[in-house]
């Protein structure tokens, strides 16, 4: 896959014209698949495929790209087995994302980071933050993979 991008990027497929119609193919499956996967499982998918970088980049341009740094941290944070790095993790993730004029602060709402507040040793405080993040993620997820369709028919 990351052979892929980089080729991509330094377009060395460029002028080989059969290549093209085989990587167009391959993206084009990956896409369908991405399309017809569980709502639960695109953010998933689409962060594992070819299509990543691109994903990111359109995160970039449609100034939400803090909502996929925190997608990802708090999935590191759902798996850590360990109290003391959950613990650091939460400070991390508060500080980055929750607390107001965090760096990197998401947009939820304020009943969310109240909640958050007040739960402070939960270990479910970020839950409804997050799956209010995966619902906006889930539905750029659907406008990408409709323009990366677009894209990939027209070559």
């Amino acid at each position: 896959m990351l052979h892929r991008i980089i080729n991509k990027m330094k377009g060395s497929n460029i002028g080989k014209r059969s290549n093209t119609e085989n990587i167009n193919k391959k993206q084009s499956d990956e896409l369908n698949e991405i399309k017809d996967a569980n709502v639960e499982d695109k953010i998933e998918l689409i962060l594992k495929s070819s299509f990543r970088n691109d994903f990111i980049k359109f995160c970039i341009k449609k100034q939400i790209y803090e909502n996929i740094l925190f997608y990802h941290d708090i999935s590191m944070y759902k798996k850590q087995p360990s109290d003391k790095m959950k613990k650091r993790l939460s400070i991390h993730i508060h500080d980055k994302y929750i607390k107001t004029d965090a760096p990197h602060e998401i947009n939820i709402c304020g009943k969310t980071k109240l909640t958050i507040e007040s739960e402070k040793n939960s270990d479910g405080k970020y839950d409804n933050a997050f799956s209010q993040v995966k619902e906006m993620l889930i539905e750029q997820v659907n406008i990408f993979l409709k323009q990366m369709n677009t894209k990939i028919n027209n070559k």
